[in-house]
């Protein structure tokens, strides 16, 4: 019917009805255009606009209040609001340790009682299915189903701590393991069975928190300490240094340098050369805290990574800064090299050359060798660059060596550049020019200073400086993307709109030349007989309808007996005058 309907000439919305076979490719060249053109303006609009610098949102930082309001409400009488609370307290971020550590204080003035403590645990191990006080499960899941029966002080400060320790679990700092050894030293009596599970669910993982813990003020924790190394057979440190996770053994590294334990010493010392700069520092750090005890562990350093003797008359500073400077000498010898060949190529003439070499040292390397030498070298690029170079070699110089006895020169450079640059692009800041003005400038660009200081049109100094070159025309890609949206969407649709209207103004104009149109519909039959109305007859147009009407009799047409129904069609038929 629908298919008939839209092959009625004239007949009305008849688009609406019959959907035409094309509107799949419509609708493909629509998605297709709209992605074309989001393409193009997207490109053309970061093309065009000047590139900035990405800002890193930082969220606020939970505090006590946060900490303490989240603690009350694990108690609230709304299941809503409890679970907020548990969610929250047991996956707080590292920025909360601050936080935590003076929440933590706070609590130990909040004291529970051993045995209700231990009570409390044991409701949370039975509200997760376990019945037996030896399993080693997670008791946090099943706080909430405490809570929601049983809401006293002891059973919400034993959830709160309860979390807090997954917290920081979570975190595995050496600050986040301190912390948490003291929630375990409020009350030791009632974490018996939770510190064997905290052995049973970290593993190796805890091994910084039992070398730090050996060293607790508590009995309790320092024998758990003790008895956790030996039960993950880690107890001797040879053995426990030997960790893939570099950051993990960094931390160990810390730890025993902490408690001072000699027997890590042998270990330690093999790190003050990794590759690794957390790992490293680290070491050296350590090495340091033993002080004279690590004497003799220099001095075979010495030997085995230098080849060389150490002088027995150096003290154990003189060894060790004597030690570090020689290895990174080893280390930071490709660098080395690469700034020679940069400076090679200042003195020849080839800038960019240089600062290919010197980009490549600052991007193999965090902490360069010869920082003063390499920031002088940066410096003077910037006055063979552009302007927009400048700025970037001289923000380099000044963070490589912020104690160079240039650096007042190249804070004022920096600042008239900044100042220029912010000028160019129509933005005047009198201030930066007085701020660059007060600093040490050469004597042509304090006259460059003093003219723009002096210039009374500020409609001229705020001037938008031209691009150089013609550049890319980003406006006439932006402009050829809106003729593709329009030829693709919006053309059609025009089209099709203009078609349909000049079919109905040529079905009403030829309506009111004929004084009366008949048409004459067989039920069941789809046969349509559809008149030429431009072409002139003397006789009046017929049409075919179908029609679901009821049985009527048949009016004959007086003034066209010619165009009666045929006999072999059915009798039912519906006479329309319009």
């Amino acid at each position: 019917m629908a298919e008939l309907h839209g092959r009625v000439f004239g007949f009305p919305d008849r688009e609406t009805v019959a959907t035409p076979a094309s509107a799949p490719n419509r609708e493909l060249r629509a998605s297709v255009g709209l992605a074309l053109v989001v393409a193009l303006l997207a490109t053309a609009v970061a093309q065009a606009q000047p590139a900035t610098e990405s800002l890193v949102e930082v969220g606020p930082a939970v505090s006590v209040t946060e900490l303490e309001r989240l603690a009350g409400e694990l108690r609230s009488e709304d299941a809503s609001v409890r679970e907020h609370a548990f969610e929250r307290l047991g996956h707080l971020p590292a920025s909360a340790l601050p936080a935590i550590t003076e929440r933590v204080r706070y609590l130990a003035r909040l004291v529970i009682p051993p045995e209700d403590g231990e009570e409390a645990l044991q409701r949370f191990r039975h509200a997760t299915g376990s019945r037996r006080a030896d399993d080693m499960i997670d008791v946090a899941p099943g706080i909430l189903a405490v809570l929601a029966e049983d809401r006293s002080p002891d059973v919400g400060r034993s959830a709160e701590r309860v979390l807090l320790i997954r917290s920081l679990e979570q975190i595995g700092t050496l600050d986040a393991w301190r912390t948490m050894a003291d929630v375990y030293a409020l009350s030791p009596e009632m974490w018996r069975w939770e510190l064997r599970r905290a052995l049973a669910r970290l593993g190796p993982r805890l091994m910084p928190a039992l070398v730090l813990a050996r060293s607790h003020r508590d009995a309790v924790l320092r024998r758990w300490a003790r008895d956790g190394a030996d039960t993950l057979r880690l107890a001797n440190p040879a053995d426990a240094l030997q960790v893939e996770d570099l950051g993990q053994l960094a931390q160990l590294v810390t730890a025993y340098s902490e408690v001072r334990d000699l027997d890590a010493m042998p270990v330690i010392v093999g790190f003050v050369d990794h590759p690794d700069p957390p790992l490293r520092d680290a070491a050296r750090m350590a090495m340091e805290r033993y002080g004279q005890n690590g004497i003799w562990q220099l001095r075979i350093a010495f030997r085995h990574k230098l080849a060389a003797e150490a002088d027995l008359q150096w003290g154990w500073r003189r060894t060790m800064t004597e030690l570090w400077s020689r290895l990174d000498d080893v280390r930071l010898a490709p660098q080395s090299a690469r700034i020679d060949a940069a400076k090679q190529a200042m003195d020849e003439g080839r800038a960019r050359d240089a600062l290919g070499e010197l980009e490549l040292v600052l991007r193999e390397t965090p902490t360069p060798p010869r920082a003063d030498e390499l920031a002088s070298m940066l410096a003077r690029l910037a006055t063979e660059l552009d302007d927009a170079e400048a700025i970037r070699l001289l923000r380099r110089a000044l963070w490589l060596a912020p104690e160079h006895g240039e650096v007042a020169t190249w804070r004022g450079r920096l600042a008239l550049l900044e100042a220029e640059a912010d000028r160019a692009r129509g933005v005047l800041d009198l201030d930066a020019y007085e701020g660059a003005a007060r600093l040490s400038l050469s004597e042509g660009e304090r006259e460059r200073v003093a003219a723009v200081l002096d210039e009374g049109d500020v409609e001229t100094l705020t001037e938008v400086a031209e691009p150089e070159g013609p550049g890319f025309p980003w406006s006439a890609l932006g402009l050829l993307a809106l003729l593709v949206f329009a030829f693709l969407i919006v053309l059609p649709r025009v089209v099709a709109w203009c078609t349909a209207q000049l079919r109905r103004f040529r079905a009403r104009r030829a309506a009111g030349s004929h004084d009366d149109v008949v048409a004459v519909v067989d039920v069941g039959s789809e046969d349509v007989r559809e008149p030429d109305l431009d072409a002139p007859s003397p006789e009046p147009a017929r049409f075919v309808v179908e029609t679901s009407s009821a049985p009527r009799s048949i009016q004959p047409d007086t003034q066209a007996p010619d165009a009666q129904a045929p006999k072999n069609r059915d009798p039912w038929r519906r006479v329309v005058r319009a």
